[in-house]
């Protein structure tokens, strides 16, 4: 990683550390914001729960406020895998996935140089 690298995992540790970090990216749409605001704060506080979780960086279009994007940091691809899995068999989950409306876009993906 070289000396300009501004990302998350530039910030983190070591080269080993951040060579494995894992960046999910979902955007979606709400119906109802008020409901999805209190759903999306119970999920993180859930997700902090989760094996190699780091950080869930929750974007709202000022524009839009039905337009979603959340940026999650994970330690490594499988326990981002792991994670992606298990939610949706977690009922405790349940109102955060219900308050989506439209499923924009979802994946996993690496910092490289």
């Amino acid at each position: 990683m070289d000396a300009q690298s501004t990302g998350l995992a530039a910030r983190l540790g070591s080269q080993q550390e951040t060579e494995s970090l894992v960046y999910e990216v979902a955007v979606y749409e709400v119906a109802d914001c008020v409901a999805a605001d209190e759903e999306r704060r119970k999920a993180r506080q859930l997700m902090k729960e989760r094996d190699g979780f780091i950080s869930w960086t929750a974007l709202t279009d000022p524009g839009d406020p039905r337009k979603r994007v959340d940026l999650l940091a994970w330690r490594d691809a499988e326990s981002a895998s792991a994670a992606a899995q298990a939610i949706m068999k977690d009922e405790r989950f349940g109102g955060f996935i219900a308050a989506i409306s439209n499923n924009v876009s979802f994946g996993h993906y690496q910092e490289r140089p």
